[in-house]
Formats: structure tokens, C-alpha cells, sequence
């Protein structure tokens, strides 16, 4: 089961970013003990997961390109160019993250696909259906950029998802790995942009990055309707103290 493997492998991957922000923002010394022996159980699991895939030969590994000879300066402007001018060619950390972007939609794709067969909710099957169709359309601008490139791109899951139309999981469980997923992708794009010198890429991320924003809200929003979304510590109303 390679998709459950990658899924995993993403579910630790989301774990040890967590918990590194989580250990970086606070202070005492026994949250931060928690938060360092869960980022190292999350990159055991990582370990794990990519370990198994590699004896199996089904790890995807990302394009590879000719080590440098020798550190070149930027000595132009058109460094930057996208939309105008000749474009240069893609930096490596241009390349890996639109390979990892390409590979993460696809992944999320079929897992939209998975959830809309078996979810109970109209509303909830319309997200997931929906989901499904914005991946497909942010692997389409990424898969673009790597072609006029020549550079290959990762294979897709579709195939990977059964066809059964029986629900394993609750509608509350599915929504909630779907806005997991969703901020974990709106993350990846942050980290993508600010990365990407190229005036072209850092457009498409941005444009890409509010649609996610939107379709991570929508899915908030069938959550409060549910009842599903629970709600986090916040600072006192002052407003309303004084007024009481």
C-alpha cells in the first residue's frame, strides 16, 4: 500500500514542522521536552516510512540536475524576469519546490477523491469534490513551469483509490485531515515563494495561495455549521467585561 506509506510519510512531515514551532515558541523547559521527544518520534516515523519505500523501490525521488563547477553571482536584473524578457532557468530550490508541490496535490487529489465517494454530507462531498478540482488545477500551473523546462514531474495516485463507497472514517474526521492538508499545502506555498526569485513563480504561488486561503475558510465554515470546529483559547473581551 504505497499511497498509505506516502500519506504517512506526510503525516510526519507535518508532525516535526508542528512540533519545531510549537518547541520554538515556548519556554517552559518541560512543554519544550514534550514538543523535542514528539519531533523525534515524528522523524522516526519519517525514517520509517521513507525506509520502507525505498526497499520496496517505490520511493519518488525528486529531478536531478548537474552539481555547479564553481559559485556564480547574480549579475543582472533578469534574474528575476518572468512574465517579461528571457527567463532563466529554474534554481534547484525553484525546482524542488514545485516537484514537492506537484507531488503533495497529487496526493491530496486522491485523497478528495476517497473522501467524496464515501462522505455522508451533500455539503461535505460538494467540498471534497471541489477540493479535488482545485488540486488538479494547482498540479496543471506547476506542472507548466516544470515542462517548459523539460524536467519530470511526479506520477500521479488516482489509481491508488479504491472503489468503495463505504466510509471508514466520519465526516468530522475527513474534514478535519482535509483543512490539516489544506494548511500544510497553504504553508509549503509560503515557503515556496520566498524561495522563488522568479518573478512568474512567486506570482502563480501567491494567486494559488489565496484560493487555498478561501477554500481552507469555506471548510471552516461547514465545520461551525456542524459543530465540528472546536474552538481555541483566545485573549478576554474587554469590551464586553466592562460592560458586564
Amino acid at each position: 500500500d504505497m499511497f498509505v506509506l506516502q500519506y504517512i510519510k506526510q503525516m510526519a512531515n507535518m508532525g516535526m514542522i508542528s512540533y519545531s514551532a510549537g518547541m520554538y515558541i515556548s519556554s517552559r523547559m518541560d512543554i519544550r521536552d514534550l514538543f523535542n521527544r514528539f519531533i523525534i518520534a515524528s522523524a522516526d516515523l519519517d525514517q520509517y516510512a521513507t525506509q520502507a519505500m525505498l526497499l520496496k523501490g517505490a520511493y519518488v525521488r525528486p529531478p536531478h540536475i548537474d552539481p555547479p563547477k564553481q559559485i556564480d553571482f547574480v549579475k543582472e536584473q533578469n534574474f528575476l524576469f518572468g512574465w517579461l524578457g528571457k527567463q532563466r532557468p529554474l534554481t534547484a530550490l525553484e525546482i524542488t519546490n514545485l516537484f514537492i508541490n506537484i507531488f503533495l496535490n497529487s496526493l491530496g487529489k486522491a485523497v478528495m477523491i476517497g473522501f467524496s465517494q464515501v462522505a455522508q454530507s451533500k455539503d461535505v462531498k460538494k467540498y471534497f469534490i471541489r477540493g479535488k478540482h482545485i488540486a488538479t488545477k494547482h498540479i496543471d500551473v506547476f506542472y507548466s513551469i516544470l515542462n517548459d523546462e523539460e524536467i519530470s514531474i511526479p506520477g500521479t495516485w488516482e489509481s491508488h483509490v479504491s472503489p468503495s463507497t463505504i466510509s471508514p472514517f466520519s465526516d468530522k474526521l475527513m474534514m478535519f485531515h482535509t483543512t490539516a492538508l489544506t494548511a500544510l499545502g497553504i504553508g509549503n506555498y509560503g515557503i515556496a515563494i520566498s524561495t522563488s526569485p522568479r518573478r512568474d513563480i512567486a506570482t502563480h504561488y501567491s494567486r494559488l495561495v489565496s484560493e487555498a486561503a478561501l477554500y481552507a475558510e469555506d471548510g471552516a465554515n461547514i465545520m461551525i455549521k456542524n459543530g465540528w470546529l472546536e474552538e481555541p483559547p483566545k485573549s478576554a473581551d474587554r469590551e464586553s467585561l466592562i460592560n458586564t
